[in-house]
């Protein structure tokens, strides 16, 4: 537990006061249909991605869909998440971001964010994060997951910078930010390769491969949200 003073009075940094931003909001253009529901283990691709943060230590979850929000918002399963909509989302990802971190409790002290088409993410690489996070002890901090040479989601954002979300634009979401701030930036090293971006019918098969090789997408009995 640590405690931090950035403008904001003290705050008690704990993973549970830490919770996640799922941006699941976009078009899908490029594939031509719902990325979000394309099957993966028997069930929708974003399942994975909120099993994922139900399972880790974040203290709560908040999904950010837009395009066809009802569709998607009706199958994906009950983990626990908020949901919220952007029906702004053709803005691009920063607007998803801003929709997301207005919606987190008070009391959130950073943000971990996650994209919904990057099932391969575990609850284990989450924790790493908010654990780096608490350990600094300070809500003007960023931390990123790092691929051998590439950063990647799950990126954390402090508190601090909450205000600062609102002023970013166009479909960079976070990273803005982060480049002008590497000071303030740590990463945590993941293990295998970076996760999967699903934005064409290829990186679908190539997901779809992947998954078959190595069984990560398997669901997991008894978790929210899973069908025994």
């Amino acid at each position: 537990m640590n405690r931090d003073d950035q403008g904001i009075g003290t705050v008690t940094i704990t993973g549970s006061s830490v919770w996640g931003v799922v941006l699941a909001a976009g078009s899908s253009s490029r594939l031509g249909q719902p990325k979000q529901l394309l099957s993966l283990g028997g069930e929708p691709l974003l399942n994975h991605v909120l099993r994922a943060a139900a399972m880790s230590s974040l203290g709560g979850t908040v999904l950010v869909l837009g395009h066809e929000a009802t569709a998607i918002g009706s199958a994906v399963g009950d983990f626990g998440q908020r949901t919220v909509i952007n029906s702004s989302y053709a803005g691009g990802q920063s607007l998803s971001l801003r929709v997301g971190i207005s919606a987190l409790p008070t009391e959130a002290t950073g943000a971990v964010v996650l994209l919904g088409d990057q099932p391969l993410v575990t609850a284990g690489l989450i924790g790493q994060v908010v654990d780096r996070y608490v350990s600094l002890g300070r809500t003007d901090r960023f931390v990123q997951a790092r691929y051998g040479r590439i950063t990647a989601p799950p990126v954390l954002i402090g508190r601090a910078w909450f205000d600062a979300v609102g002023h970013i634009t166009g479909d960079q979401g976070a990273r803005d930010l982060i480049r002008l701030h590497p000071d303030l930036t740590e990463t945590v090293e993941a293990e295998g390769d970076r996760p999967f971006d699903i934005d064409t019918m290829d990186d679908y098969r190539r997901l779809l491969a992947a998954v078959e090789r190595t069984g990560h997408a398997e669901k997991t009995p008894g978790l929210p949200g899973t069908t025994p």
